[in-house]
């Protein structure tokens, strides 16, 4: 099931009582930036997998830690194929993290 928000506060709403598998985000959207966004459902879901994207995250990509195995960036543009990559990768980590 994918839940589509057009921006944190919605994204947020939605996201209430609902465990998520996984949260993909632009880094700068209306109101809050995609990274107060992951902070605030990872306070809710530490473990959350994060996929962060941007075109222009002015400064604020430098921010992201890829420390972790929970963090993934890709920069646009990008084709689907890449983003199904990314996306296969979280799946993969995710079946990793539940055995």
């Amino acid at each position: 099931t994918v839940l589509d928000a057009g921006d944190a506060a919605t994204a947020l709403r939605l996201a209430e009582g609902v465990q998520l598998d996984a949260l993909v985000t632009d880094v700068v959207m209306p109101g809050r930036n995609g990274l107060e966004l992951a902070r605030l459902l990872r306070e809710r879901q530490p473990d959350l997998a994060v996929l962060f994207i941007s075109g222009y995250a002015d400064g604020l990509v430098d921010e992201i830690s890829l420390d972790d195995d929970r963090t993934m960036f890709l920069a646009k543009p990008f084709s689907p194929s890449v983003l199904a990559h990314a996306l296969e990768e979280i799946r993969s980590m995710l079946r990793k993290r539940a055995s």
